[in-house]
């Protein structure tokens, strides 16, 4: 069956809500009509014969997230009216349902409304809608993580006894939108345009139907998922997916917010997710659901990609080869004396866990490093959700690697200068990176941030130095994912049309 779309229109205006009707049924295969917010009374059969699209009626309440501003008696007599003009669904609520008799023409879209707090018994609460007389069953309720979506996908899972649809409230909406229909939810929720929300974070048609191509999801649709903040993680979703539709793969990349990861792996499991891109920020914090790490992680603890084999999740470092392909690739096109990194002075700016990433990779081509930090351990972060440390300190030295202070970098007058420790400042201060450091002939990287050159990429480009560009590790890194987790080559094209790449 093929994927409905069902869009809200929530208008105050008699008038203008026409033309909102009109606008909605051009994208949407089926329409609510939400008499809430109405200022005067509207007469619904008029407004339903303004489309030709099914409608669900409704009025909410407003602790159940509506906006009613009148007494119950009221809003149930305006539900009343509503149902005689026969519209294809009319929403009421479980506690009302029994008021209202059964129609030939119109069914009967039960809705079980928690927007402030936790959904709980559910499936107690399914049984009441089922003998309430419910034709589909609607939920609304708080959706801003992951784990927050599974009472509701996991009915769906197992085959819920009347059909499910629902809105989660939160960040978590737009993958919801792509498992639920994946599940089998016989229509999702969008808005039309930003603005347009009934609901916080509830996605836009656009969203679902360009970036998603939610009308083409199945049971078959393979799921991958993006952990991660930000431009990266908006970037990698766009790629993937542009990427998957050029190349006619039934597989969708989704959003994923998730918070402590105890349970993550049973989540994922259920989802069936078979991989995980992770953002440079979140490297150590997923380290817990994976199974069988390769030795770049077992030595760098940093983790971004994760795939479900038949024995369990396995954990790849891949920020580590993109960068130095890219940098070989650098050193090779530099000059008329091209040089392998294996006889080149390589300065690792950091000593935290993205450094000893890459100063398990140089070791695996046979180079070698020195590293330096301004400070004893970097990238300290912590969970927007939880609170809890992304990263622990760790020692400057370990392993057989010489370290040299900070104060001391530009004495040693580097090949190859590699920034991964963020937030690194360009200045004269101490704990900053001196610009005359930069020098002609040198080659500078920075890992830290793959979304746009950094102010030392740009200093350095300035002063003459060589520079590995960030767009073209993202896309080294994004080609080395895509690869492992499809087993076929990114389309060029494909980081080109969605970034306006240029090579």
């Amino acid at each position: 069956m093929r994927c409905m779309l069902c869009v809200p229109v929530a208008s105050e205006s008699r008038t203008l809500v026409k033309a909102d009707l009109l606008n909605a049924s051009r994208a949407a295969d089926i329409i609510e009509l939400c008499l809430d917010r109405f200022t005067h009374r509207p007469d619904v059969a008029e407004l339903l014969a303004t489309v030709r699209k099914p409608v669900i009626v409704s009025c909410r309440r407003r602790r159940e997230g509506g906006h009613w501003r009148h007494s119950e008696d009221q809003r149930i007599e305006q539900l009343r009216d509503a149902l005689a003009a026969e519209p294809a669904f009319i929403e009421l609520e479980l506690d009302i349902a029994a008021q209202f008799p059964r129609s030939s023409k119109t069914k009967r879209l039960v809705s079980i409304n928690s927007p402030f707090r936790a959904l709980t018994g559910l499936p107690d609460l399914l049984r009441k809608a089922v003998d309430a007389g419910a034709d589909v069953v609607k939920i609304v309720w708080p959706g801003v993580l992951l784990d927050s979506l599974q009472p509701v996908l996991a009915e769906l899972l197992q085959g819920s006894p009347i059909p499910l649809v629902g809105i989660p409230i939160g960040h978590a909406a737009c993958a919801f939108a792509v498992l639920a229909r994946k599940c089998g939810a016989p229509w999702v929720y969008a808005a039309l345009e930003r603005g347009g929300e009934t609901h916080d974070g509830l996605p836009l048609v656009r969203e679902l139907d360009e970036l998603y191509r939610i009308r083409a999801v199945d049971h078959e649709t393979r799921l991958v998922g993006v952990v991660g903040f930000g431009t990266v993680r908006d970037r990698t979703l766009r790629v993937f997916n542009a990427a998957c539709q050029d190349l006619a793969l039934n597989l969708r990349c989704l959003p994923l917010e998730i918070g402590p990861v105890d349970s993550l792996r049973a989540q994922l499991d259920q989802l069936h997710i078979s991989a995980i891109m992770v953002t440079p920020g979140l490297g150590d914090y997923l380290l817990p659901v994976v199974e069988v790490p390769e030795p770049a992680v077992a030595f760098g603890q940093h983790v971004d990609l994760l795939l479900r084999k038949k024995d369990g999740w396995h954990g790849y470092n891949v920020l580590w080869r993109s960068a130095l392909r890219m940098l070989e690739r650098t050193l090779k096109r530099q000059g008329p004396a091209p040089r392998d990194l294996q006889d080149t002075q390589n300065v690792i700016l950091g000593c935290g866990r993205i450094a000893r990433s890459l100063l398990f990779g140089l070791r695996q081509l046979k180079a070698t490093a020195v590293l330096s930090s301004p400070q004893v351990s970097d990238e300290v972060s912590f969970c927007p959700h939880c609170g809890e440390a992304l990263s622990a300190p760790l020692s400057p030295v370990e392993g057989d690697v010489r370290h040299v202070p900070f104060a001391d970098v530009a004495t040693l007058r580097p090949d190859v200068l590699i920034a991964t420790e963020p937030g690194l400042e360009l200045g004269f201060r101490p704990n900053t990176l001196n610009p005359l450091i930069l020098q002609p002939e040198m080659v500078v990287v920075d890992v830290t941030s793959l979304a746009h050159d950094s102010d030392l990429i740009i200093e350095a480009r300035d002063r003459g130095s060589f520079v590995v560009r960030s767009a073209y590790i993202f896309a080294e890194h994004l080609a080395t994912q895509f690869k492992a987790v499809t087993q076929v080559d990114l389309p060029d094209r494909a980081f080109r049309d969605v970034l306006g790449f240029e090579e």
